[in-house]
């Protein structure tokens, strides 16, 4: 599961690259316009927040959380629902610029943001602390994986731009 899914590029890799049959990958957005492109690849696909998403609790094996999390308005919302759909022995990645800093100050303050930290190890630390505490309330058990910086092209409204990204992996027991 692809949560916010974008221009599917993530999706159209695991099936090309890594032969997952397309029936496997799901993507979700909040742009009906990146709902349209998932369904246009052949993958499933649903609109909507994370936490608005119909699936049972433990449906994927893997939940990716790539870039949009730098916009997100309600990150515990989404982190909680990326944990609930995890299976046991199932992974959890996350993707994006840390330190969060593309919301405008104005946008980020009446939301309620897990990563406000001013550095990418604070911002790590905070996810992680979050996450785990999810996984608590869930009465399971979020780990830490490993912690990855790596570099990719990424488009968005700023244009084509060639990044830092930085990658949490979690295991759910």
């Amino acid at each position: 599961m692809d949560i916010g899914a974008g221009s599917n590029e993530f999706l159209r890799f695991c099936h090309a690259e890594l032969g997952v049959p397309a029936i496997q990958l799901f993507g979700a957005d909040i742009s009906a316009v990146s709902v349209q492109i998932i369904k246009q690849d052949g993958f499933n696909a649903c609109l909507g927040r994370a936490e608005q998403l119909p699936f049972p609790n433990a449906s994927f094996d893997l939940v990716l959380l790539s870039y949009f999390i730098d916009y997100d308005t309600n990150q515990r919302a989404t982190f909680g629902a990326a944990v609930r759909l995890l299976k046991p022995g199932g992974i959890l990645v996350f993707e994006g610029l840390l330190p969060c800093k593309s919301l405008h100050r104005q946008e980020r303050a009446g939301n309620a943001f897990i990563t406000r930290g001013r550095s990418s190890i604070e911002d790590t630390r905070l996810i992680c602390a979050a996450i785990e505490s999810i996984g608590r309330e869930q009465s399971c058990t979020i780990l830490l994986q490993r912690v990855a910086l790596g570099r990719r092209y990424i488009y968005n409204r700023f244009g084509f731009k060639r990044r830092s990204s930085h990658f949490l992996v979690f295991s759910k027991k």
